[in-house]
């Protein structure tokens, strides 16, 4: 082939891509940049695409295991070394995309010490959980039989992020919104794979693999939510951590690690499955488990829409949440019933950053609590950049107030903001915010009935009575709900400024432990409830 041919060829289609949508792309590529290198992106890629390979491509082999067994052999692999050099590894640090050749350059370069070559490093962490799960699969094509241009075909295509189309709105939505093209491949993989298009189908048999995988994986879940009806993790697990993850537990630690579920199988054949178990078999309302699913489902779409309905760009983003109060990704409102009606610099959470609460005078000023440059620290680092400003919490805590002991190793000191990711909370708070969110619209309703009251609408006001008055009548008790429970929470903040002279580490976290256990106590009581009185209100 012509020289010149092979370098117009490498140039890909020019599209010109306007000033607006070259802006937008960079906050984007600023947060794919801190998720494609933070090291926990890596271990969860390694259980993700081993596991997803597994059902879409015909790959006969142990997910998580053979893959982690790969990454041992990284580099000395003769299947590493050819697929390395036919281009088919990458992952989503090399996507095909133009602003990728400068990271192409910044890895040739990487022998040079400094800021480029540990940013390279983070790099080829991140490729290597994709390369791995890829040396796998084109190990279990070759003893099935497939030549190696096949098993290599196979390979790429298992999740060939070099697919993009001509499409200049979809071009776009590649540029502006992180992992877009990413859900797009995935989908198109699972879709192939079902519909038996994908390369050497018949050979592979990856149709039937699928499907016979994927019950199992139903029939396992069956099992798996049996078995955590009465663990404490689960139990109080939020809606996306609880289907977007099997909780493991582990000896010697007293959290859960966090199994994540590849995407698009995981969603069929792990969260549904856990979900029509759990409203089967437990005491949670249809209803309630019909909407995290559809959530989790939202998730799953390319662009994770999740509440806004349709993919965002990255750059505006977090301002739109803030300016709705609303959390696209889990659906819970940012400053919450807990924090509205406080000053602004007092809007933070028992793990918010120190920096951000000693910050917290002059953003309140420009209109922004703690919480909120949360949001907007988490929009554009991902969940790195808060691990990172997490890291200096002792060191910028009161000097004061002696220490508290952690609870877990998602509470230690240094540790915990970066590496506690991994595990799962054993009280991540659910049980408080529905109980929150159950108040709240109580309180609204109530609000509602006396407007319609004040403003002589009286027809509408019974009426909305008549539909509501389980919920009315329950007002003052939803008061009182949150008086206690502020209450809870200021004796919670008393115990943590204690000095060390008083408490020890120790008895302080007894201390908050007794707290937290009474608030779940009487969130439960409060749930617990309003739906009695709501299903005699029904009859």
């Amino acid at each position: 082939i012509p020289a010149d041919l092979v370098v117009k060829g490498m140039e890909g289609i020019k599209i010109i891509m306007p000033g607006i949508v070259r802006g937008l792309a960079g906050p984007a590529n600023i947060l794919r940049k801190f998720v494609t290198r933070d090291p926990r992106y890596a271990v969860r890629q390694v259980f993700r695409d081993s596991m997803a390979a597994v059902f879409t491509t015909g790959a006969n082999m142990v997910p998580v295991v053979d893959t982690f067994g790969q990454i041992a052999k990284m580099g000395k692999s003769e299947a590493y070394q050819k697929l390395q050099r036919r281009g088919v590894l990458g992952g989503q640090v090399i996507t095909g995309a133009p602003e990728d050749m400068q990271k192409v350059m910044q890895q040739l370069v990487s022998g040079k010490p400094g800021w480029e070559l540990a940013m390279a490093k983070l790099d080829q962490w991140a490729q290597a959980g994709d390369a791995a799960t890829r040396m796998s699969m084109y190990n279990s094509f070759l003893k099935q039989g497939l030549s190696e241009r096949e098993a290599t075909l196979a390979s790429l295509e298992s999740m060939n992020f070099g697919r993009r189309g001509v499409s200049p709105s979809i071009y776009v939505l590649n540029a502006t919104v992180p992992f877009f093209n990413a859900g797009i491949q995935g989908l198109d993989v699972l879709y192939r794979a079902y519909k038996g298009k994908m390369p050497y189908n018949e050979q592979l048999k990856i149709k039937q693999k699928l499907i016979a995988r994927g019950l199992m994986m139903a029939a396992f879940t069956a099992t798996y939510a049996a078995m955590m009806q009465d663990d404490e993790a689960y139990k109080k697990a939020q809606p996306e951590q609880r289907y977007g993850n099997w909780f493991v537990r582990i000896p010697g630690f007293s959290e859960p690690f966090r199994v994540p579920i590849p995407f698009d199988v995981g969603l069929i054949f792990k969260a549904v499955p856990e979900g029509l178990f759990n409203a089967a078999f437990s005491n949670e309302k249809g209803s309630k488990i019909a909407k995290d699913l559809g959530l989790q489902l939202l998730r799953t779409l390319p662009g994770n829409p999740a509440e806004a309905g349709v993919p965002v760009p990255a750059a505006v983003k977090p301002f739109i949440e803030i300016a709705l109060n609303k959390s696209f990704f889990t659906g819970r409102d940012i400053v919450d019933a807990r924090l509205e009606g406080m000053e602004k610099q007092y809007q933070y959470r028992d793990k918010t950053p120190e920096v951000l609460k000693l910050l917290a005078p002059v953003t309140s000023m420009l209109g922004l609590s703690p919480v909120q440059m949360e949001t907007l620290i988490r929009g554009y680092t991902g969940s790195l950049g808060i691990g990172l400003l997490s890291v200096v919490n002792p060191v910028l805590s009161t000097q004061e107030a002696g220490a508290t002991a952690p609870k877990g190793i998602t509470d230690m000191p240094y540790i915990g903001p970066l590496v506690g990711g991994l595990f799962q909370p054993n009280d991540a708070g659910r049980v408080i915010d529905e109980a929150y969110d159950s108040m709240k619209e109580i309180q609204g309703r109530q609000r509602t009935y006396r407007k319609l009251i004040e403003e002589g609408q009286i027809d509408e006001a019974q009426q909305f009575l008549k539909d509501n008055i389980a919920d009315v009548g329950l007002a003052s008790f939803a008061g009182q709900f949150r008086q206690q429970m502020g209450q809870i929470t200021k004796a919670e903040r008393a115990v943590r400024a204690a000095p060390g002279s008083q408490m020890s580490p120790e008895e302080k976290r007894e201390q908050l432990d007794k707290l937290r256990d009474l608030k779940n106590t009487l969130s439960k009581n409060f749930t617990d409830v309003r739906e009695q009185i709501g299903r005699q209100a029904a009859r």
